[in-house]
């Protein structure tokens, strides 16, 4: 399913998935690389073969930008619906925030933290 779509189609039928992979190529290597090797001292970003877990976004991230090549090792995915519920509310509370400035009126939120 694409990132922004909300209904799912007969191609594109999952929802949202969470996958570990096992990376065993990586085709394009970048400057600020998109896979993210953990270890005891933190997190690094490589160009290099690691077992990760993504969502599907992450994935296609990683799929279009580094043309990865991966073996999924297990995962869960949704199907139905994706709402966007969330996306709806943060632009509200945006508008309202960027109004209330415009009246010098200071409005912090949650979100800012």
């Amino acid at each position: 399913m694409l990132e922004q779509q909300l209904e799912p189609t007969n191609e594109r039928y999952i929802s949202a998935f969470i996958v570990d992979i096992e990376i065993s190529k990586v085709n394009k290597h970048l400057h600020f690389p998109n896979i993210t090797k953990k270890d005891n001292k933190g997190n690094h970003n490589v160009n290099e073969f690691c077992t990760m877990r993504v969502d599907n976004v992450m994935l296609e991230n990683m799929i279009k930008f580094q043309q990865i090549e991966f073996n999924i090792i297990r995962g869960y995915y949704w199907t139905g619906c994706k709402s966007n519920m969330f996306s709806n509310e943060i632009e509200k509370i945006y508008n309202l925030r960027y109004q209330l400035k415009k009246k010098v009126i200071h409005y912090k939120t949650i979100i800012n933290y």
